[in-house]
């Protein structure tokens, strides 16, 4: 059996969340390949920047705002960047309460062939359905934070925050300003299904569900 069949027959009886986790890091890949090594630190440091709230991170708003992603423990590439970014920072190991987000996602032409060094990377950020006003405000201002450092690198990244139960309900999601404008509920949708790639937190349902 040829390489080609071997990688074929073991796509055909993986789990179907395997699959779409391999796919996953095939299309993240690709994307990195294209980042200069400040923007690939960026990128692996992205997740930390809202699992711990740490001041010497980009992204710091105040002590109160909420941290924590659901299923998600940095690897060493993740904390490795976050020193390149600050020599000051040091991972808080204390596990929160309550996690503040659900998921961060990647979504747009990074996953499909469309994808380009001069492509945006539209990020999708799922909070807890039951976060405050307030505690939402402080996440939106923490992306705008985080993608004004992006801009520095030479990366165009914009966050639509929200919590997926509002979102199914037809509500609008709440968008940085360089995000508003592409709010159209269902084309949303439909290009998340189609292109989304899981950064850190709870993987897509459907990528569970048995062909």
């Amino acid at each position: 059996m040829t390489t080609a069949e071997q990688n074929t027959s073991d796509w055909s009886t993986a789990a179907p969340q395997a699959q779409f986790l391999a796919l996953n890091d095939e299309r993240l890949d690709r994307v990195y390949g294209s980042l200069t090594p400040r923007q690939r630190d960026f990128l692996d440091a992205l997740p930390l920047m809202f699992h711990n709230n740490h001041p010497a991170l980009p992204g710091f708003v105040s002590k109160d705002t909420p941290v924590g992603i659901a299923r998600y423990t940095p690897s060493p590439a993740a904390s490795k960047a976050a020193r390149h970014i600050s020599r000051k920072f040091e991972a808080d190991r204390r596990m929160p309460a309550r996690y503040a987000i659900q998921g961060l996602y990647m979504m747009g032409s990074p996953g499909t062939i469309a994808y380009s060094r001069r492509s945006d990377l539209d990020m999708w950020l799922m909070h807890d359905p039951e976060l405050g006003a307030k505690d939402v405000e402080q996440l939106v201002s923490k992306s705008t934070l985080i993608e004004q450092y992006a801009a520095g690198l030479g990366l165009e990244v914009h966050f639509f925050v929200f919590d997926a139960e509002r979102f199914r309900n037809g509500e609008d999601l709440s968008l940085s300003d360089e995000s508003s404008g592409s709010s159209q509920h269902y084309l949303l949708l439909d290009e998340f299904y189609r292109s989304s790639l899981l950064i850190a937190g709870l993987p897509p349902l459907w990528w569970s569900v048995p062909a």
